[in-house]
């Protein structure tokens, strides 16, 4: 009827993780060291996706969402690392993750080693730097 209407051939990368049984948005979960005793369980963050500006950090932090809001994430945030000069709160469907920046020069806790406790859930979560503007994009069909 409408022959010269058609449908995009491009997913989302919802659609497109969603398909798939590994996502390109996930953080792998692990347990401390037996010194580290301030939590039960480290994430260390995968997001490859691009930043709004160079040099961003991203924090998958769905797995502490039923304790915290996205403003006491950031209050975290900033009470360990408090040279941060700014932090986005992102969602994607039901997952979380924080675009954090930081000046290296001003990276006084090692943002990347250390990230973020949170001590009311128990949790450590290390963050991956963001994907660089140059890298190519994939569409699945």
């Amino acid at each position: 009827m409408f022959s010269s209407v058609q449908k995009s051939r491009h997913k989302t990368y919802a659609q497109a993780a969603k398909a798939k049984t590994v996502s390109l948005l996930h953080a792998e979960s692990f347990l401390p060291t037996p010194d580290e005793t301030r939590y039960s369980r480290i994430h260390q963050t995968r997001i490859y996706r691009s930043s709004q500006a160079p040099g961003a950090y991203l924090f998958y932090i769905t797995a502490c969402k039923s304790r915290y809001n996205d403003q006491q994430c950031m209050i975290e945030l900033k009470n360990q690392h408090p040279k941060v000069h700014a932090c986005v709160p992102l969602s994607d469907g039901n997952t979380r993750y924080l675009e954090v920046y930081v000046t290296p020069d001003n990276d006084l806790n090692n943002i990347r080693k250390e990230g973020i406790v949170f001590i009311e859930a128990s949790l450590k979560f290390i963050p991956c730097k963001a994907v660089d503007d140059q890298a190519q994009i994939v569409n699945y069909s």
